[in-house]
């Protein structure tokens, strides 16, 4: 394992590739996620969820996100902040789903 590990640090292309690779992955999850959030609505994800209101990272990124919408989704995704509550937000408010999959994949290619 050591030497698979070090051939693909020697190799910047296969940085590259394995990080586009995972910030698709994580826009399609993203996306997958919006679409969930948004058929759901506000009453049956609360049920499921109720802590997510109580938490203070929740307040901080809904209030991000309400005022900023798919810049502030761009700077969660490139951030350690959690994804969810941004995603939440963004689901209810019926942004663009393209723009959701751009913003959390140029997020996470920033990171």
């Amino acid at each position: 394992m050591p030497l698979a590990t070090a051939s693909v640090l020697l190799n910047a292309r296969r940085w590259r590739a394995i990080a586009l690779y995972a910030a698709v992955g994580s826009g399609t999850a993203a996306l997958i996620l919006y679409v969930v959030f948004h058929h759901l609505g506000w009453v049956q994800l609360l049920e499921y969820l109720p802590e997510l209101t109580r938490s203070a990272k929740w307040v901080r990124i809904a209030r991000l996100t309400e005022d900023y919408g798919l810049v502030a989704l761009l700077a969660i995704a490139a951030s350690p902040l959690p994804q969810t509550p941004a995603l939440v937000i963004v689901a209810m408010a019926e942004l663009s789903r393209l723009g959701v999959f751009a913003a959390i994949v140029s997020g996470k290619l920033a990171k």
